[in-house]
């Protein structure tokens, strides 16, 4: 059979979805197992963090009523007498000191009943019905080497109520205020250990979960439901258990495994293969029909001329195994070959146009500077100031050597600043220090870089068209500020102003040279000295675009702000850009 598109398609596509569904179902699956992991994870560190502050809150609860009970019982003078002997004063004492503890009893939801066995045998209870020996050996046995310990849940033998579940103890020694450690008794308060069951409940309800409380000692209280009902033989390999320290020295237990993760993959394999059943059959149908119509190679060039057709030119690296698919690519390189080599020339050419204008207008702005230099240096000559013309002449001859320094295209804020600084020296000297210059830099606008010579004519027009008429304080300020990106420069002065007509005339001559390749500007007052302007606008338009042209902002009288706005390129590590 001869190798055709179709049948080549019909074969690689079948392949393909093969291969990409069961990659798809494998991630898929993997996806579905380490998801439901994970919430199950959280969920039960969510519930533990819950069960180990509800345990807190109950034994921070148990802990008031202790020093409550203990305070009630210290507060009366017969605590400290104390006697064998039933006294009256003993039996108020007795009679009394229940109904506190029912008080104390009815006040805590958990609290089942609360005892007092004195170091006489007389037992203080809010059940009249305990049997006091079982009791008396039930505190025996644990000991009470320390002041107080907490006894795991368990039954209580000393209950003859029949209905009693199990409950957990709070035993403390309580000794006479008056006599150092002499023992006073034994203060036992029972709780019910269904309260904290029902705390650990959440936990419990999920059926590869378990939570139980462990004592020091190495004791534990496991609830209904063992590690041999959830975590079987065999489970071992994959349990995993968190520990909690509580306020009384217990620890709760959180013991969980990943079993329901399994199953959960379980359930929802069986829903995937059915959907894989009939998505594999009707995506064969849809090969099979639509391959004579889906090719790649066609796809391929069809895309690329789609590319061609908005100016994007981009080769097809690999060839086509059909011939008549092979020549259409080869001689789509070709063309493309062609048309890349023809707009690379019109691009460099476009570049140099644009480079020898930049040029001629930048060098029209240098002769200025040197006359009116000159000139200046000519009269401190005159008056005999040696040393300022020292100084006018280092300022201008680093100047000039900024200016035929044309190693970079480009030059950093910071090297313009410092080329007007130089002119602004001079001018200082002609102005006889009467100005005031004020600088407003944002350090991040000194590594911006940009073209040169733009800044100077701005500050030239603001010493002789703004200030050189004005009269009183004078004033000079240089801005440089980034924002959003970009870069803005604005030079702005306290001088005369200038008049809206002549303003908006200017707006429109500077606008009108900038934009057009010759133009017949209007006559005007002073039109000559605008050039600068014109020259700095036309170069903003060429080099940045219109956005970034001159902006001028002038009220006679009051001053005049002249500012622009470019991108901001930032200086390379090598310096560059």
């Amino acid at each position: 059979m001869q190798k055709t598109i179709k049948s080549d398609m019909i074969r690689s596509n079948l392949i393909l979805i093969l291969l990409v569904t069961v990659c798809i179902s494998c991630l898929h699956m993997y996806h579905i197992y380490g998801y439901t992991v994970r919430q199950n994870r959280e969920e039960i560190l969510t519930m533990s963090e819950q069960a180990k502050n509800s345990l807190n809150n109950m034994l921070n609860q148990l802990d008031v009523l202790q020093y409550q009970v203990t305070e009630s019982l210290t507060r009366s003078a017969e605590y400290e007498k104390g006697s064998p002997q039933w006294t009256r004063e003993g039996v108020a004492f007795l009679k009394d000191t229940e109904n506190q503890f029912q008080t104390f009893r009815r006040a805590v939801p958990f609290v089942v009943d609360i005892y007092w066995l004195d170091d006489y045998g007389k037992l203080y209870t809010t059940d009249s019905s305990v049997k006091r020996e079982p009791l008396e050996e039930m505190q025996a046995r644990c000991g009470m080497e320390g002041d107080d310990i907490f006894v795991l849940p368990f039954k209580p033998e000393y209950q003859m109520k029949e209905e009693q579940g199990f409950v957990f103890s709070y035993l403390k020694n309580l000794y006479r205020i008056n006599k150092g450690r002499e023992k006073r008794g034994v203060l036992q308060i029972d709780m019910k250990a269904s309260y904290m069951e029902g705390i650990l409940q959440p936990i419990n309800e999920n059926p590869y979960c378990l939570a139980y409380i462990g004592a020091e000692d190495g004791g534990a209280w496991i609830p209904a439901g063992g590690f041999h009902d959830r975590f079987g033989q065999g489970r071992e390999h994959s349990t995993y258990e968190l520990e909690y320290v509580l306020d009384n020295g217990w620890r709760l237990y959180v013991r969980y495994s990943n079993d329901f993760a399994f199953k959960s993959l379980k359930n929802n394999l069986a829903s995937l293969i059915i959907l894989l059943f009939i998505m594999v059959p009707l995506s064969v149908l849809s090969v099979y029909k639509y391959s004579g119509y889906l090719t790649r190679p066609l796809q391929k060039l069809t895309g690329r001329m789609k590319q061609l057709e908005s100016g994007e030119l981009v080769e097809i690296h690999t060839v086509s195994k059909f011939e008549e698919i092979r020549i259409l690519e080869q001689g789509y390189n070709s063309m493309i070959a062609k048309m890349d080599d023809m707009m690379t020339k019109m691009t460099e050419i476009k570049t140099e146009n644009m480079n020898a204008k930049l040029l001629a207008l930048q060098a029209q702005i240098n002769p200025h500077f040197l006359a009116n230099s000159f000139e200046l240096i000519r009269s401190m000559a005159i008056q005999g100031h040696k040393s300022d013309i020292e100084s006018i002449a280092e300022a201008l001859a680093m100047m000039y050597r900024y200016i035929l320094n044309d190693s970079q295209e480009k030059v950093t804020f910071e090297e313009e600043l410092a080329y007007v600084k130089n002119y602004i020296r001079i001018q200082e000297y002609r102005f006889k220090r009467s100005i005031q210059v004020l600088y407003r830099i944002d350090p991040q606008a000194l590594k911006c870089r940009m073209a040169r010579l733009f800044i100077q004519p701005l500050v030239e027009n603001a010493f002789v068209h703004g200030l050189e008429l004005k009269e009183g304080i004078r004033w000079i300020m240089l801005t440089g500020t980034v924002t959003e990106g970009r870069l803005y420069v604005e030079v702005k002065d306290n001088g005369v102003g200038i008049a809206p007509e002549r303003l908006s005339m200017l707006l429109e001559d500077i606008s009108d040279y900038a934009k057009k390749e010759r133009v017949q500007t209007r006559r005007m007052e002073g039109s000559r000295d605008s050039i600068g302007l014109k020259n700095i606008n036309k170069r903003l338009y060429l080099g940045y675009g219109e956005d970034s042209c001159l902006k001028i902002v002038s009220e006679p009288g009051r001053g005049t702000a002249v500012s622009f706005c470019i991108a901001m390129e930032k200086e390379g590590p090598d310096g560059g850009a």
